[in-house]
């Protein structure tokens, strides 16, 4: 009753009655406190109105965190389904006897079901499931799955679906299907055969990602060049620069002389005058110019980039205390703005995207990061850094949003949900085992490049995603697993939020190019040590045999000479 009255009041009741409905009842798996499982029915209503919001009443309650998995279902399902919930308000209602569903556990089932409402294809009713979905669309692990098997078997169903790696923990007769991706549960329990897609690189446009990736690597050289002293840049380098630029892996060198410029600033922070001071003089003038700037098709993804980096600047300045690493990370970050800003303004083509648009767009992404934050935090039990983190980004998204700064609000918001994924993934293999990486590895860059066929197809930029791809690929061949799949997470949402902005707006829209080339100034000083090649092979030569250009002039006259005495023999 109390959920009636909440939506007549925020929705309003003639819309309410007027609102087409579908509706499906699914039987959730519990585990009561002394250990007993049992089936719970949960009944999962679709109104054709609404703003994508899930509004959850159930009797008992049920474990913490159902209500944002549930929320989080709806953004999986939607996306499955290629449906929009902008006209969709979806109503869960659980009732049980003795046993509370414990947290997000059926929440995996409940995205099946609103794929379902979504699509009308009709369920299994032989079938039942359990475990946690994730942002990603992957089945995460749960507990009790053998007292879940033993209540499935009890109330007479077949066959039950566990999270991948689980099955072993189910008892019984019953017929157990590990299941590790939405995909696979829509097809065990409704037949429908979904896949992603399986996208070719060639088939995306590439050229503006490797302008813009070059483009960064030359400026964030320049940069590393112009602060750290000759004698001291072999140092801190990393060894294998040379080979990444000679495989054109641009975006990967650049981060890691970021890394360089770091790391030296962290040894050397003392030695620079109101470092701090400096950042903020930076950070606010490059916000002040991303404020000014007109979005369009063609820019969106890298000015939420841009933002991203301000407001890394931006939080550690508002802390009330500082560690001497944060600051070089502060300084650091705030001196390479500009070389952003110097790409961004590179970019032509597109349309223009309306205010509108982007404010819908940010509201929808925060809301996404506010239910992945909750759902994590449910996970996790208690506060932790990362958990902190992403607290704070959430906090400086809403500020963003009340001032008017859209791509701000997604921009935080994007790095709470691609953290809150990878974290979540961590949890499961935490569970599983380590064997578990190159599976979830080889589920997530898929998305991400089908995200981008998407993009690409209709004339949009794949700029970040690509860029993020590239490193994210970078750290598994490095098998630092973890690190890979956070960039690749990153990848995903923003191909996913840059796919969102363009169906929105109607695509095609247009393509893209990139103008800008980097300064002589910033380009005569960028030398690539290694065995991998060099930016600018006729500068580096020319630096290279400088201190011996007497030298050389001198044989080159001699052997001049050498020739007009021979040939004046030879007559």
């Amino acid at each position: 009753m109390m959920l009636i009255l909440l939506l007549l009041a925020v929705m309003g009741t003639a819309a309410i009655l007027a609102a087409p409905v579908d509706s499906i009842t699914i039987h959730g798996l519990a585990v009561s406190s002394t250990g007993e499982g049992s089936v719970v029915d949960i009944s999962i209503s679709a109104l054709r109105y609404g703003n994508g919001s899930v509004y959850v009443a159930a009797v008992p309650e049920t474990g913490e965190g159902f209500g944002p998995s549930a929320q989080v279902a709806a953004f999986v399902a939607s996306r499955v389904a290629n449906v929009d919930l902008d006209n969709i308000t979806f109503l869960v209602s659980v009732r049980g006897l003795e046993a509370a569903v414990g947290g997000p556990s059926a929440s995996g089932y409940i995205a099946v079901a609103m794929y379902s409402l979504l699509t009308g294809t009709p369920m299994r009713n032989d079938t039942v499931m359990t475990g946690i979905i994730l942002p990603d669309g992957l089945i995460g692990p749960v507990g009790g799955v053998g007292a879940k098997a033993r209540a499935a078997e009890r109330a007479g169903f077949k066959r039950l679906l566990v999270p991948y790696g689980q099955q072993g923990e189910a008892t019984g007769s019953i017929r157990v299907v590990p299941v590790l991706t939405i995909e696979d549960a829509i097809r065990e329990l409704t037949g429908v055969a979904l896949r992603v897609r399986e996208v070719s690189e060639d088939e995306i446009d590439k050229r503006p990602y490797r302008e813009v990736g070059r483009l960064l690597f030359e400026l964030v050289y320049a940069r590393f060049n112009s602060t750290v002293p000759p004698q001291l840049r072999q140092r801190y380098l990393p060894p294998n620069l040379g080979e990444l630029v000679g495989k054109e892996r641009y975006y990967t060198a650049a981060s890691l002389i970021f890394s360089s410029l770091n790391r030296y600033l962290t040894d050397n922070i003392d030695s620079v005058p109101n470092p701090l001071g400096i950042a903020k003089s930076i950070a606010d003038e490059v916000a002040g110019s991303l404020d000014a700037m007109n979005v369009t098709t063609a820019n969106l993804d890298i000015l939420v980039a841009i933002y991203r980096r301000v407001y890394e600047v931006r939080i550690i300045l508002d802390a009330q205390e500082r560690t001497r690493d944060e600051v070089a990370a502060a300084y650091a970050r705030a001196i390479t703005l500009p070389d952003w800003v110097t790409a961004i303004r590179g970019l032509r083509g597109g349309s223009p995207i309306p205010p509108q648009y982007l404010e819908d767009l940010a509201l929808v992404y925060f809301e996404y990061a506010r239910s992945v934050y909750s759902y994590l935090y449910s996970l996790v039990g208690v506060a932790s850094g990362p958990l902190t983190r992403m607290e704070t980004l959430i906090r400086y998204a809403m500020e963003a949003f009340n001032e008017g700064r859209y791509a701000a609000t997604i921009a935080l918001s994007l790095e709470v949900i691609a953290d809150a994924s990878a974290r979540m993934n961590l949890i499961t293999v935490g569970r599983i085992g380590e064997e578990l990486w190159e599976r979830i590895l080889g589920v997530v860059r898929p998305r991400a490049l089908d995200n981008m066929w998407y993009v690409s197809r209709w004339g949009g930029s794949n700029i970040l995603p690509l860029l993020y791809l590239e490193y994210g690929d970078y750290y598994r061949e490095a098998g630092d697993y973890f690190t890979s799949l956070y960039f690749y997470e990153l990848s995903s949402i923003y191909g996913s939020m840059v796919r969102d902005m363009l169906k929105r707006m109607g695509a095609p829209v247009g393509n893209i190019t990139v103008s800008v080339d980097v300064p002589p100034q910033a380009r005569a000083s960028v030398d690539v040590p290694g065995d991998g090649g060099a930016v600018d092979a006729v500068a580096w030569f020319a630096r290279m045999i400088e201190p011996y250009y007497a030298y050389i002039s001198l044989a080159i006259l001699l052997l001049a000479g050498i020739i007009v005495v021979l040939r004046l023999l030879m007559h």
